[in-house]
């Protein structure tokens, strides 16, 4: 097999955070060039923290990229397990996102990426719905 990488910084806080940055014209071409990648290879983004549920960047990173069709697993490594022994877990197709990487509706602006079918800002936080963030928290 042949491996690849590839440094793309994405939620800088220059760029209003991980969801408005996720949403800029930047995270859109990432989440795009990661689809399009996924279709044809196995693709593998890295964190900041074991646990993806507790790491923005896979937490919103995964939302964007089922939203896009793409099936996400989470590679759980820790110092407990064995070389060459992993666990994986699929992230839920209808995660909620945790309120402050939710974007407010007022700053959706019905953003919709045309390259990526399926693929529109308000799908971050499509789970607003289900989970009722405090005015702010985004």
């Amino acid at each position: 097999g042949r491996l690849s990488y590839r440094e793309w910084p994405i939620g800088k806080l220059a760029a209003g955070g991980m969801a408005r940055h996720l949403c800029s014209e930047e995270g859109l071409t990432l989440v795009y060039r990661i689809q399009r990648e996924a279709q044809q290879e196995m693709v593998c983004f890295l964190g900041s923290s074991i646990d993806w549920r507790e790491d923005d960047l896979r937490q919103s990173l995964g939302v964007a990229l089922g939203a896009a069709g793409v099936r996400v697993l989470h590679l759980q490594l820790s110092p407990r397990h064995a070389v060459g022994s992993a666990e994986f877990e699929t992230q839920p197709m209808d995660f909620t996102l945790p309120c402050h990487l939710q974007l407010p509706p007022t700053a959706l602006n019905n953003r919709v990426d045309s390259r990526t079918p399926g693929h529109d800002c308000s799908t971050m936080s499509a789970s607003a719905a289900i989970q009722e963030c405090p005015d702010g928290a985004a």
